[in-house]
């Protein structure tokens, strides 16, 4: 079974959050811009409103 995994980054932590999911999974995720209107999301580093979604799909 596939399983996506999801973080989200705001503007001035996306290079943190890329390099800790690569040092996690290595694996490089996907990303696009955050446009949803989900009030949960927040940057997985400061917990900010996100700028960014990325995802890995380890069964790729």
């Amino acid at each position: 079974m596939n399983t996506e995994h999801v973080w989200y980054a705001c503007n001035e932590h996306i290079d943190i959050i890329l390099d800790e999911i690569v040092d996690d999974t290595s694996l490089a995720p996907e990303m696009e811009l955050f446009r949803g209107d989900d009030n949960e999301a927040k940057c997985g580093w400061c917990g900010n409103r996100p700028a960014y979604r990325l995802w890995v799909n380890p069964g790729e």
